[in-house]
């Protein structure tokens, strides 16, 4: 194989649509008709031909120069952000495809590679040399459609609902149509889109700043029956709302919009959605797919999230140094904004702001400070223990919520109007010596009464803990969430020698703890435990329109959850459904083995749902097929909501579970005592409803968020109590 690189793609245009068919999340923005318009720059296509010179795969990118030094990025990055984007190969070329991209990248020179839209976990993001970072820029909500609109609606929040329903009958009676756009009707479409869009947008609308570009992209796109627009119109023939949208591979994806900003279209925009996500699930499309950005409006119609990334690398001395200033920079961006909270924290306007005084003074407004510190990359079990507490904490203790990763920080920092939020640069490895001095930094300038590092897994927050244990006289509670052990020995004799300074060292359960304190090489009773709970909430009554018995699980899609396990137990119960809510970087191996088992008429996959613990009075049967777990939340909130469970072995699930009294235990990775569970409680109605009685019962009694707040209070104030060492 050998590369070459070209300003067009010319004739390598339809082969090289064909390898975008290929990918694991096919995206518009590699399309040949697209790339051929948007390139800001000089057009890169770098690409792997084989010994016959067919093209096998390739890498779309622009080309500039800033201060002298070549800056290779994504073709099409800038205002219209493209998303979603890798690397094309063809199927069992792949490894050889990304080698030889990576080598033609890192060859020598100065350069800056900087990808903005990288997709998780794709062939590139593993081959990109040089010095720099990987951040997460954004997230890319979407929606795995079922088969009728219905069934999709029922997911949505309520309120969303009533606008949607309330909103169409106001405009079906005033006549206003919902259409798909002719081909030949085009021009005008476009037209409508560009005023629309500029009327609700103006200046704001950095996309308006590209037009020539998008619409010329659009004309060939239309032309290639890859993009669509449908709009709403009223009797008079005026557009009253208009969208674009792309489809790729059985998968539409909604770009842009413009609509009508008088009082009398309020909702329209909402409506127009609605009747595009009909004619998607009409045409048996399996994903509407709303692009960069978390808005609101965004997450209403989603039932699941893709990261976003940005990878910034620097070649050679020249490329080196620009990252080195661009990270720089950033640094002193996000500091600015870090002392601005802290010189005057944000309220709401005729609200008091409670002034915040170093440990000592007197006065009625003292408050304790403490850090609530995570390194987590997504929501978990572990972020969902923490927005528990944090949601009911005393509002004496005066939060600030410290993290590496944005969305995190911002989700949790959700359920706490008064936390402070602050965000920190990861560390990578134990040789990331900037990041850890900025840490170090910004918790010496907080000067918190207390520390409080929230660990998903062994090895979190290792060097952020080191840089607080640094700090004279730091106070501090680590909680670990999983029994899952430490990466490396180098992260075990870490944790072993910084736990003998921690203030309180806690684990969600005995059997938890155990596992910890043999994996660390800690005495035993090192560990004390506080249970992890869940708030008691109003369940509403169960809505399905499937009449056959359900079996339902709410899980990260990862390997050590066990989902795979599951799902070929289902293959062994018959006559019964199984519906999982949640997503993760496991879910294409889970849809292939359901495609492999034949349960596609048996097995739904709803991606993450707001809300969630309101579908699971829906199920029959709730399921924890993991191979390892702390105290598992999905189980306590199951037996909130009076919901049978059946769980694997692992962990503390046994403290939860009481085996034959409060639900059914089986051995983990055995998918035929898993199978038998299912069918016996499925089977026998009288048990499931005794089992879902006497889980509530202890949920109810033992596993309530306000126990677990209070046992936490307590816990700060012991150890703010103790003499400063």
């Amino acid at each position: 194989m050998r590369i070459e690189v070209v300003g067009e793609l010319g004739g390598y245009s339809r082969v090289w649509d064909g390898l975008v068919d290929q990918m694991r999340l096919p995206t518009p923005f590699l399309r040949s008709w697209w790339l051929a318009n948007v390139a800001e720059g000089e057009p890169r296509f770098v690409l792997v031909l084989d010994d016959d010179d067919e093209l096998v795969g390739g890498l779309a990118l622009q080309r500039s120069t800033r201060s002298g030094i070549e800056w290779l990025q994504f073709c099409g990055s800038g205002p219209l952000e493209p998303d979603h984007l890798d690397l094309v190969a063809a199927m069992g070329s792949e490894c050889d495809v990304a080698r030889l991209i990576g080598e033609w990248l890192g060859r020598p020179g100065s350069r800056v590679i900087d990808l903005v839209g990288l997709v998780r976990g794709g062939r590139l993001e593993g081959v990109v040399p040089g010095w720099g970072t990987m951040t997460e820029i954004e997230v890319a909500p979407y929606a795995r459609l079922p088969s009728t609109v219905e069934s999709y609606m029922t997911t949505r929040p309520a309120r969303m609902r009533n606008t949607v329903t309330r909103t169409n009958k106001r405009l079906t009676a005033k006549g206003v149509r919902f259409e798909l756009v002719r081909p030949d009707d085009f021009d005008a479409a476009l037209e409508s889109l560009r005023l629309l869009h500029d009327t609700r947008w103006g200046d704001e609308s950095g996309f308006l700043s590209k037009w020539d570009a998008f619409s010329a992209a659009m004309r060939a796109g239309v032309a290639a029956g890859d993009v669509r627009f449908h709009r709403l119109v009223a009797p008079d023939e005026q557009v009253v709302a208009i969208e674009v949208e792309f489809v790729v591979a059985n998968r539409m994806s909604f770009y842009q919009a413009g609509r009508l900003t008088d009082r009398d279209w309020r909702g329209a925009g909402s409506v127009l959605r609605f009747h595009v996500i009909s004619s998607a699930i009409d045409e048996g499309m399996t994903e509407f797919d709303l692009l960069r950005g978390g808005e609101n409006y965004k997450l209403e119609w989603s039932n699941g999230q893709r990261p976003l990334d940005r990878v910034r690398n620097g070649i050679g001395p020249g490329g080196v140094a620009l990252v080195g200033v661009a990270r720089l920079n950033l640094r002193i961006r996000r500091a600015a904004v870090v002392l601005n909270r802290q010189i005057r924290p944000s309220a709401p306007s005729g609200t008091e702001v409670p002034v915040t005084r170093p440990s000592g003074e007197t006065g009625a407004a003292k408050k304790i400070r403490v850090v609530f510190y995570t390194d987590a990359s997504q929501i978990g079990g572990a972020e969902s223990v923490a927005k528990n507490l944090l949601r009911e904490l005393d509002e004496q203790f005066a939060v600030t919520i410290a993290g590496t990763n944005e969305r995190v920080v911002r989700d949790i920092a959700s359920v706490r109007p008064s936390a402070a939020p602050l965000l920190l640069p990861a560390i990578r490895d134990r040789t990331d010596l900037a990041a850890m001095r900025a840490h170090r930094a910004q918790f010496a300038l907080l000067r918190p009464d207390l520390f409080h590092f929230n660990l998903s897994e062994g090895s979190s927050c290792q060097y952020a803990i080191l840089a607080a244990l640094s700090i004279r006289g730091s106070k501090l509670v680590v909680t670990e969430n999983s029994p899952m052990g430490v990466r490396s020995e180098l992260s075990r004799r870490i944790k072993r020698r910084s736990a003998r300074r921690f203030g309180a060292h806690i684990a969600v359960g005995d059997a938890a703890a155990a596992l910890i304190e043999a994996d660390i090489g800690l005495p035993s009773g090192s560990l004390r435990v506080i249970p992890n709970a869940v708030p008691v909430i109003e369940h509403r009554p169960p809505t399905r329109d499937d009449p056959r018995p359900t079996v339902g699980a709410v899980s990260r899609f990862d390997p050590v959850k066990g989902l795979d396990v599951l799902v070929r137990a289902m293959a062994l119960v018959e006559g019964a459904r199984l519906v999982i809510v949640g997503d993760g970087e496991q879910r294409g191996e889970i849809e292939e083995l359901v495609r492999e088992l034949g349960l596609g008429d048996r097995v739904e996959l709803t991606g993450w749902v707001d809300g969630s613990r309101h579908l699971l009075p829906n199920f029959d049967v709730f399921v924890l097929p993991s191979r390892l777990e702390g105290m598992p939340m999905s189980v306590i909130e199951a037996m909130h909501a009076g919901v049978a469970v059946i769980a694997t072995d692992v962990g503390s699930v046994r403290e939860v579970v009481s085996d034959g009294v409060s639900g059914l235990v089986v051995p983990p990775d055995d998918a035929d005592a898993l199978a038998k569970a299912i069918s016996r409680l499925l089977d026998d109605e009288p048990m499931r409803s005794h089992f879902a009685a006497e889980g509530q019962r202890i949920a109810l009694d033992r596993f309530t968020s306000g126990r677990n707040v209070r046992a936490y209070e307590a816990v700060y104030r012991e150890i703010l109590d103790r003499p400063t060492s």
